[in-house]
C-alpha cells in the first residue's frame, strides 16, 4: 500500500483489519495454488485481498446504512467461505445479520467443514478454469442494486 499515491490511499476504507490468522492461512493456501503463482510476495497478495474485501464490505455498509435494507451480494467463494472476508468485515462495521451460500461442485467425494458456509449448494461437475486477468479499474461505482423484498 506504500506504493499508492496519497490520492489513491484516500479512497481506501479507513478501518482495515489484516490480523485474522485463520483468514491469512486460508488466503495463503489460495496463493500457493496454481492460480496465483505470478505474485512474487505473499504479503502484497494478502494486503490486496484484504483491501478488496474491506472495500466491498465498506460499500455494502454504506448501502444499508440506517435503512434496514435487505441486500444480496454475489461474490466469489473465497470472499465469503468460513465467513472470512466480506461477512466478518461487514459485521465489524454494522451489526447486521448475514448468511452465506457457497456453491460447491460434486466432482468427487468430499467432506465439508461445518463452518464452510451457512448454506452449501451442491452443484454438478464443472470445468475448473484459471482466473481471468482483471483490468486495473479505478473509482468504478456500482450501476445497479437489486432490493430484496
Amino acid at each position: 500500500m506504500n506504493a499508492l499515491s496519497p490520492a489513491d490511499r484516500a479512497l481506501l476504507p479507513k478501518d482495515m483489519d489484516f490480523t485474522n490468522e485463520a483468514h491469512r492461512k486460508f488466503v495463503h493456501r489460495v496463493y500457493e495454488s496454481r492460480a496465483h503463482r505470478g505474485f512474487k510476495r505473499f504479503d502484497y497478495f494478502y494486503q490486496a485481498q484484504c483491501v478488496w474485501e474491506e472495500t466491498m464490505a465498506e460499500n455494502i455498509a454504506r448501502l444499508i446504512k440506517g435503512d434496514n435494507k435487505k441486500v444480496v451480494v454475489i461474490s466469489g467463494n473465497g470472499h465469503i467461505i468460513h465467513r472470512f472476508g466480506i461477512p466478518q468485515r461487514l459485521t465489524r462495521r454494522r451489526p447486521v445479520r448475514t448468511a452465506t451460500l457457497v456453491p460447491y461442485p460434486v466432482n468427487r467425494a468430499v467432506t465439508l467443514k461445518q463452518d464452510t458456509a451457512d448454506f452449501v449448494w451442491l452443484t454438478g461437475r464443472y470445468l475448473h478454469l484459471k482466473h481471468r486477468h482483471r483490468p486495473n479499474i479505478k473509482n468504478e461505482k456500482a450501476t445497479a442494486t437489486l432490493p430484496v423484498t
